[in-house]
């Protein structure tokens, strides 16, 4: 009997795995591979997967610049790989995409890239952007095959020079249609109940919303603003007191969204950060809630403008408004109705079996 094949997996987080994964490391289990998870927070994995998968824990500052940091984290994939021997690496997010691939390439194992988004750094300038790109530049050189989320961030590699052999986009992290099933509209729009989920950031919009949510509840009593997502550092004090001054319903971060989306009339997702595709639009979509998201790579793509939600313009207080207002002339079946049509574009174009379907064809086509 042959040996099963091994695949690595290396990311973030154990949310990323949990939230957005979970599918794919379903499929390549179901498929015979013997999978090995890095990440950091390894342990909140097991209550999901048992032992029907390995995991090594790597913890990882995202945001943090201290190359030393990264080599630490670079030297500990290196020795698991020794250990482990996989057959291909699967690598999702900046770093892990970076250090990841080093690691595999290191060994000469083939290894497949996702870029779930382009991140500040590609709009920044300095050393560290420049650092950023080269490195960025070397990793994909040799990488099998390369996941765009969008065919903006694919354009984006190609007029910086940054090129692979082989690449495809595909829609984002997909969307798990039965876990994030259709809920029944709210009956009653005598309260509105307006949704965020995302880290508290300035550029997935915090500010923006905030400062909407000063004006319109000015205007009208019967609007709520329910926050839900963990604070990065410096932000907790403007949230806090926003929560304080009633202009927001804070309720820090969740792991269970759902039971929030089922309860809100629309998503607000007024992020000006450089996402992939945003999984937070697809699973309100999926759940029958309009959508109102700007118009930025990976998230205008989740909407149907004035069909499924609304597009605006990003970093603008005024736009968002203005969007606010326009749902808020919808008759509750209308906004219904907008919901639907959320749920039938993402069941055609996002469903996330699309996207085990794409690994488990490439990494066939690899090892």
């Amino acid at each position: 009997m042959a040996e099963a094949k091994k695949v690595a997996i290396i990311t973030n987080l154990y949310n990323d795995v949990l939230h957005q994964r979970k599918e794919v490391v379903e499929g390549l289990v179901s498929a015979g591979y013997q999978v090995l998870i890095f990440c950091q927070g390894t342990e909140k994995l097991f209550a999901t997967f048992g032992n029907s998968i390995e995991y090594y824990e790597v913890p990882i500052d995202r945001r943090g610049k201290n190359p030393f940091h990264d080599m630490k984290m670079l030297i500990q994939y290196i020795k698991k790989i020794r250990l482990f021997k996989p057959d291909i690496i699967l690598t999702y997010t900046t770093k892990p995409n970076i250090y990841g691939s080093m690691a595999a390439r290191f060994f000469h194992v083939p290894y497949i890239m996702n870029v779930t988004g382009l991140g500040s750094v590609f709009n920044a300038s300095g050393f560290i952007a420049l650092a950023v790109m080269k490195l960025y530049t070397y990793s994909i050189s040799r990488a099998g095959c390369v996941f765009f989320q969008n065919e903006e961030n694919q354009k984006v590699f190609e007029q910086k020079n940054i090129h692979c052999n082989s690449s495809h986009v595909i829609p984002g992290s997909g969307v798990n249609i039965a876990v994030h099933r259709l809920e029944p509209y709210p009956q009653s729009d005598k309260i509105i109940r307006f949704l965020f989920v995302s880290r508290i950031l300035k550029e997935k919009g915090i500010f923006i919303l905030i400062e909407a949510a000063k004006v319109l509840k000015k205007q009208y009593s019967n609007l709520e603003f329910h926050i839900c997502g963990p604070c990065e550092k410096g932000y907790e004090k403007y949230i806090h007191r926003a929560h304080q001054d009633d202009i927001i319903i804070y309720h820090g971060p969740q792991d269970n969204i759902h039971r929030f989306m089922k309860k809100c009339h629309a998503l607000i997702h007024p992020s000006f950060y450089p996402e992939g595709t945003s999984n937070v639009c697809l699973e309100a979509a999926s759940t029958g809630r309009p959508v109102l998201t700007t118009d930025m790579p990976g998230c205008r793509n989740t909407v149907n403008d004035g069909e499924s939600g609304f597009i605006f313009k990003p970093n603008d207080v005024s736009a968002l408004i203005k969007t606010i207002k326009k749902f808020l002339l919808l008759s509750n079946e209308e906004k219904r109705t907008m919901g639907l049509a959320g749920r039938a574009k993402v069941k055609q174009e996002f469903n996330r079996q699309i996207i085990v379907d794409c690994y488990l064809k490439e990494i066939k086509r690899l090892i």
